[in-house]
C-alpha cells in the first residue's frame, strides 16, 4: 500500500508539472498572439485616424460651402424683397367735392381716435368705412361692435 500512496503522490506531482507546463505554454502562446497581433492593431488605429481626418476636413469644407451658399441666397432673398416693395408699394386717395385724402392718413386718424376713447383695448384688426359724401370715416376694431367709432375728415 505504500508504493500505491507513493504512486498517487507522484502522478499527483506529475499532473501538476504537467499543467504548470501546460499552463506556461498556453501563456507564451498568447503573448506571442499578442506581439504578433499588435502591428496589424496599430495599422488599423493609423488607418481609422487618417480617414477620420479626412472625413471631418471634408465635412468641414462642405459645411463652408453651404454656409457660403446660404449667406448668397439670403442677400439674393433680401434684395428681391426689398424690389418687391418697392414695386409694391401704392398710395390710395379718396377723392371728392375737390378735397383728397390719403388712405394711410385716414388709418392713423381711425387709430388715434380709438386710442383717445379706448385706452385699454389693443388693436389687432382695424376695418374703416369711408363715406365721401359725408366726409366720414367709421371704423371697428378687432371686429367687435363696442370697439368702434367715427370720425370727420
Amino acid at each position: 500500500m505504500a508504493d500505491t500512496k507513493k504512486t498517487v503522490q507522484e502522478l499527483e506531482k506529475d499532473a501538476v508539472k504537467k499543467i504548470t507546463g501546460a499552463k506556461e505554454e498556453v501563456a507564451k502562446a498568447v503573448d506571442k498572439a499578442v506581439e504578433t497581433a499588435k502591428p496589424a492593431v496599430e495599422k488599423v488605429k493609423a488607418e481609422g485616424k487618417k480617414t477620420a481626418k479626412a472625413t471631418k476636413e471634408k465635412a468641414a469644407k462642405t459645411a463652408k460651402a453651404t454656409k457660403e451658399k446660404a449667406a448668397k441666397t439670403a442677400t439674393k432673398a433680401k434684395d428681391t424683397a426689398k424690389r418687391v416693395a418697392a414695386a409694391a408699394s401704392a398710395a390710395v386717395y379718396v377723392q371728392f367735392n375737390g378735397g383728397e385724402k390719403g388712405v394711410d392718413e385716414l388709418v392713423e386718424a381711425a387709430k388715434e381716435d380709438f386710442k383717445a376713447n379706448h385706452k385699454r383695448a389693443k388693436i389687432e384688426d382695424l376695418k374703416l368705412y369711408i363715406v365721401p359724401e359725408k366726409s366720414m370715416v367709421y371704423y371697428v376694431v378687432n371686429e367687435d361692435e363696442e370697439l368702434k367709432g367715427e370720425f370727420q375728415y
